[in-house]
């Protein structure tokens, strides 16, 4: 598809250039309209960019999450749990943060935490966050301590 196409689909989804929210259009893997042209595929829905649905998990798993931005996330917002190091406790939360170097958890998994939180601990719900952001950060945790 050409550059201006795929911008063009991306006005008509309802993306945002820069704004985070895009999942970047069409994440089917198969046409399943009536037409026959492989420009058009009129059966695009946009991802979901609010809520903690396997929908909005498998859009955010599929963009390409960006290491830097992600480090500066994690930085900014998880290392105080976490550690810079990723072992967990480093705060005083009780449980103790976990330790992500110890995970053998799935990308999908590890969307689907930082998404829903987890009930009983201090890990906050990151839904409210935009799609890309949560990919960037997920990227990074998985790259740096879940599977280096």
């Amino acid at each position: 598809m050409s550059r201006t196409k795929w911008i063009v689909g991306l006005v008509l989804v309802g993306c945002t250039a820069g704004g985070g929210s895009c999942i970047g259009g069409d994440t089917d893997t198969e046409d399943t309209d009536d037409t026959d042209t492989q420009d058009t595929d009129t059966d695009t829905v946009p991802c979901p960019t609010v809520g903690t649905s396997g929908e909005r998990i498998a859009c955010i798993v599929a963009l390409d999450g960006d290491v830097a931005a992600g480090f500066s996330f994690y930085d900014l917002v998880c290392a105080a749990c976490h550690c810079d190091n990723g072992v967990g406790g480093c705060s005083l939360s009780d449980p103790p943060a976990a330790d992500l170097t110890a995970s053998v958890l799935s990308e999908e998994n590890v969307v689907a935490f930082v998404l829903a939180g987890s009930e009983g601990t201090d890990m906050d719900s990151y839904a409210p966050y935009p799609n890309q952001q949560l990919s960037d950060v997920t990227t990074y945790v998985l790259e740096t301590f879940i599977s280096p």
